[in-house]
């Protein structure tokens, strides 16, 4: 992991509470564009994990494959939210968290409408407390669907629904990751934030002066992705939180991991 690594450190920008992350990591199935075994990636993520500390990661695509090999580095550290959906399959939609940082207080996964059961159209969420501090916040996580726009549509209202059920009892503030298959300011994207309240935390960083680059989230396995700031990857907070980084993560072969760039937001919880 060590000779990964050309950016050593990043740490959590001043005034930040925690640092939420979101990241497809691309399933190992060449339909997908899976090609590079996982058993190679998973080492890149790890690296990205040790430089990066997040708090909390809702990472996409995270097949058997991935179960198996990123806890060989991780697993100090890190642990996964339910690998297995409420029958039995593994989620690709799960939440990574440090446990050594944070006890879970509530967690679940919910699946869709759209599809029924299934691996991936649904979304896990966790509900975290500091071991040594007052922080606590919600997760929510999923991969909505890119077929068709009425199927996401659904898939918004859902998820808005349950935010709203979660936040009800433990009224924290709230993060969602995702690969939404919509870039921004689509009607999807534009219909969720209205049903949540929440805010773009990219765009709260722009707002803010905090945004520390503009890359967009998408391109093929081992390629840069460009500048021009389109994203389907996103991640949505409280309107109550302030953005005091964000950032997509460019450094330490992470065109390697996946045909998506992790992205994180450094929040001041409020």
């Amino acid at each position: 992991v060590d000779s990964m690594r050309t950016v050593k450190s990043a740490p959590l920008a001043e005034g930040a509470d925690v640092r939420i992350m979101t990241a497809n990591i691309l399933a190992e199935m060449e339909t997908w564009g899976g090609t590079t075994p996982v058993a190679r990636r998973a080492e890149i993520f790890a690296a990205v994990l040790d430089v990066y500390q997040p708090d909390a990661v809702g990472v996409q695509e995270v097949t058997n494959a991935w179960y198996s090999y990123l806890p060989k580095y991780v697993d100090d550290k890190y642990e996964f939210l339910h690998p297995k959906t409420p029958t039995g399959l593994t989620n690709y939609s799960s939440i990574l968290y440090d446990k050594t940082k944070y006890d879970v207080i509530d967690s679940g996964v919910e699946y869709f409408s759209t599809d029924g059961p299934n691996n991936i159209r649904l979304v896990t969420y966790a509900v975290f407390s500091s071991k040594t501090s007052d922080v606590k916040f919600c997760l929510f996580n999923t991969h909505w669907c890119w077929d068709t726009a009425e199927h996401a549509h659904t898939q918004a209202t859902e998820e808005a629904a349950l935010i709203k059920r979660v936040t009800a009892k433990y009224p924290y503030p709230y993060f969602c990751t995702a690969d939404y298959n919509t870039i921004q300011e689509t009607d999807n994207y534009k219909y969720f934030l209205s049903l949540t309240g929440a805010v773009d935390a990219k765009y709260a960083a722009r707002d803010a002066g905090t945004l520390l680059n503009v890359s967009g989230g998408c391109g093929n396995l081992g390629t840069p992705r460009g500048e021009s700031g389109n994203s389907i990857d996103h991640i949505f907070m409280s309107a109550t939180c302030e953005a005091r980084a964000f950032a997509t993560v460019t450094s330490n072969q992470t065109y390697d991991i996946s045909d998506h760039s992790p992205k994180y937001v450094d929040a001041k919880l409020k």
